[in-house]
């Protein structure tokens, strides 16, 4: 584990949810998709360093597993040896919502925000970590995103805002209109919550047609609340 100093320190009842239970079949590889190597470490180890970097305390940190969890708990392990990351085994992938909620056991019952990111996106950096946690306090949300605008959006959901700029949900590429799929703003899936209330509403969220059940759906349930939804858009 690296030893250099947290870039920025977040409120200290942050905690950080890191999604690895995914089996990566798309990657047609004998070796997990977390545990493929960039720069020489796991992907999963650059965004757990991104996360702690951010100040993001490793105690404060769940990670959940499934397909081959054993090996991937194994690897963070000999990666972070005594840091204490606690795991969360999602048996049934059930969606990103159902595997936040397995996580919910983990995290401590004071944290105040949970981030939530995921293991095989070994490109996160500290600061887009640390500015996500800091535009979600400042704007006492209850979601925040972290989007970007790329030339091409193909394959992302788009991020939709009323005339006023506010965010107002997600919609997946399936299910957008041709003029919603011109929307360059796109949602990275890295984002934080505000724990009690993520925590409340998760539980009532109703799976989707292939029967899981997704953590997009609260952006949509946070904005017909109010302006409870934020997006940090990096470039």
């Amino acid at each position: 584990m690296t030893s250099t100093p947290p870039r920025s320190r977040p409120d200290k009842l942050v905690a950080a949810v890191v999604l690895a239970a995914g089996a990566g079949t798309r990657m047609r590889s004998g070796t997990h998709k977390v545990l493929h190597r960039v720069a020489g470490r796991p992907m999963i180890w650059h965004v757990l360093a991104a996360v702690a970097h951010a100040g993001i305390r490793t105690t404060r940190t769940a990670v959940v597993v499934g397909d081959r969890a054993a090996e991937v708990e194994a690897a963070v392990r000999a990666d972070w040896p005594g840091a204490g990351h606690a795991f969360a085994v999602q048996a049934e992938r059930l969606g990103t919502g159902h595997a936040t909620l397995v996580a919910r056991p983990c995290i401590a019952p004071d944290a105040s925000t949970v981030v939530v990111a995921y293991g095989d996106t070994p490109l996160l950096q500290a600061d887009t970590v640390a500015r996500l946690v800091e535009a979600h306090h400042a704007a006492s949300a209850r979601v925040t995103l972290v989007t970007g605008d790329l030339d091409d959006p193909t394959g992302y959901g788009r991020i939709l805002r009323d005339p006023s700029g506010h965010v107002t949900g997600i919609v997946e590429e399936r299910d957008a209109t041709p003029d919603q799929r011109a929307i360059r703003e796109v949602n990275s899936g890295f984002c934080a919550f505000d724990a009690a209330w993520m925590w409340a509403s998760l539980p009532s969220v109703a799976p989707a047609a292939n029967g899981e059940i997704y953590l997009t759906a609260l952006a949509g349930i946070a904005a017909k609340g109010g302006h409870g939804l934020v997006a940090t858009l990096h470039p």
